[in-house]
């Protein structure tokens, strides 16, 4: 494997062009250069596949969707806006029978949202309420260091 340093705005349109936990930066570089699609697109729907196929999600790999979906909201957003955006990248999961029975009234895909977010707040990687304002989820500096060494260092 080769490595290649890129700057920010390529690093940026790269984000763009690929589909955040399936595509890698070959993936996306490989879509613009027109290289060999099928491979690429068979790769990608087993990806699909392995990943969607899984009955649970913890709490553990909730937290870097919490912390994605703040960062690209401009580091705060209302906690439903935050559920409602997980939801939409985890549909396939979270439309499970499992998921939308109730705990404390409260749909699971929901309550599991809520347990993530407590342990990242417990990691440092969000602020209380009382400094984020109640109903909203805002990172904390550690959040935002958490974004940049889990998704900067990362394969898109």
């Amino acid at each position: 494997m080769i490595r290649i340093v890129i700057d920010q705005d390529v690093w940026e349109n790269l984000q763009k062009l690929g589909t955040a936990f399936i595509d890698t930066s070959n993936d996306v570089i490989r879509r613009v250069l027109k290289l060999d699609e099928r491979k690429l697109d068979q790769r990608i729907a087993q990806k699909n596949n392995n990943f969607h196929s899984t009955k649970k999600i913890s709490q553990d790999e909730l937290i870097p969707y919490i912390i994605l979906v703040l960062h690209e909201h401009g580091h705060k957003m209302a906690k439903r806006d935050v559920e409602d955006e997980i939801y939409k990248m985890l549909s396939l999961i979270f439309d499970q029978p499992y998921y939308h029975e109730h705990v404390s009234h409260v749909p699971r895909w929901k309550k599991s949202i809520q347990w993530a977010k407590e342990r990242a707040k417990g990691r440092g990687l969000i602020k209380t309420p009382k400094d984020s304002g109640r109903g909203f989820w805002e990172l904390t500096t550690n959040g935002e260091n958490y974004y940049f060494d889990k998704f900067l260092n990362m394969e898109l």
